[in-house]
């Protein structure tokens, strides 16, 4: 079960990808969450890797691939 911020971060990022043809900043997914550390942005990003919903293309930026839905839970 995600928690709220994952679930947050999922559509954000979805919804980001589909307006602009890539993928946001850490920092764009920051600010959304109305946060300041970038350390604890990609924490959540690491949690959703290893649950399975994201994954990263190593060595790129803006390469944040959503793999699954949370609507599909």
């Amino acid at each position: 079960m995600l928690k709220p911020t994952e679930i947050k971060i999922l559509d954000f990022i979805k919804e980001y990808q589909q307006k602009n043809k890539q993928s946001p900043t850490y920092k764009e997914i920051t600010k959304v969450l109305n946060k300041t550390s970038l350390a604890n942005t990609r924490r959540y990003l690491l949690d959703l890797k290893e649950n399975g919903y994201i994954d990263f293309i190593s060595a790129s930026n803006r390469t944040i691939i959503i793999l699954k839905s949370h609507e599909n839970d």
